[in-house]
């Protein structure tokens, strides 16, 4: 496990099937503490806030697995402080970094190491190629390589809920020692790592 963690998601504002969920009050319910809601009532955008809670739980859960291993995920058991400034579970306490940009909305969850961050549309590649080649820009002047020798892997683990543990990045093959997030939503793509000064 790495001293220092990150965990990332975003979220394409744009998508139909979210316009309204921030008026579902079925949705509200599972996503949402009873804090939370109060705060999702005194927003002004309630939108924009709803999808920053949500962003900022699944960023927090992909911190915690990586952390914990695989933990039950439940939206209401990571609460998002009023401010967005930290996600708390089980006691624990996580400092959380919300941006927004033109149709979305994206989230990181740390451990408190400087964390490295890039969102853009993609071009033509799958959602998961383009996070992954995203990833590979980010990391690869960091690492002092070419992005064609860094890959991202994930390792068959049936405990987790897909089989799959949490993603590694590879250097020429072996792992390359910094820990890494992935997220992609529509036409969006986003890539989180801790630098490796903060590293083990």
């Amino acid at each position: 496990m790495y001293r220092h963690s990150v965990g990332n998601d975003i979220i394409d504002l744009g998508e139909p099937a979210i316009l309204r969920h921030h008026r579902c009050e079925r949705f509200i319910d599972r996503v949402c503490t009873p804090g939370e809601r109060r705060a999702l009532n005194r927003a002004q955008e309630p939108k924009l806030y709803l999808w920053s809670l949500f962003a900022a739980k699944e960023a927090a859960f992909k911190l915690v697995v990586k952390r914990l291993g695989p933990v039950p995920f439940a939206h209401r058991s990571f609460v998002v402080r009023d401010d967005l400034h930290a996600v708390d579970y089980r006691g624990a306490s996580y400092p959380l970094r919300i941006d927004v940009g033109s149709g979305w909305v994206h989230a990181l969850a740390g451990t408190g190491a400087p964390v490295a961050f890039r969102v853009r549309q993609r071009s033509g590649a799958q959602s998961s190629q383009a996070a992954r080649q995203l990833l590979g820009e980010l990391a690869a002047p960091i690492l002092r390589c070419e992005p064609a020798s860094l890959c991202v892997a994930r390792a068959y683990a049936p405990e987790y809920w897909d089989a799959l543990a949490p993603p590694v990045l590879l250097r020429s093959g072996e792992p390359a020692r910094l820990d890494i997030s992935l997220s992609h939503d529509g036409p969006f793509v986003a890539a989180a790592l801790v630098r490796p000064s903060d590293r083990e």
